[in-house]
């Protein structure tokens, strides 16, 4: 896979449907593992999330604060 910033359109229009998706939402991976969160950030990076929207945590409750 190449590296989500290769792939970055500027037009909406060129985005994947992938991409639009991720456009203005905010993505929570919340796991007691930190190799694991990592894992999970990387693959929503190469689809088109970007890490300004990925906000990581080892649990629910740690996310709440």
């Amino acid at each position: 896979m190449k590296p989500v910033d290769e792939n970055i359109a500027t037009d909406y229009d060129q985005l994947s449907e992938v991409q639009k998706y991720f456009v203005g939402r905010r993505i929570l991976i919340a796991d007691n593992s930190p190799v694991t969160r990592q894992s999970v950030m990387v693959v929503l990076q190469n689809l088109g999330a970007t890490t300004e929207t990925i906000y990581l945590a080892k649990n629910f409750a740690e996310a709440k604060s």
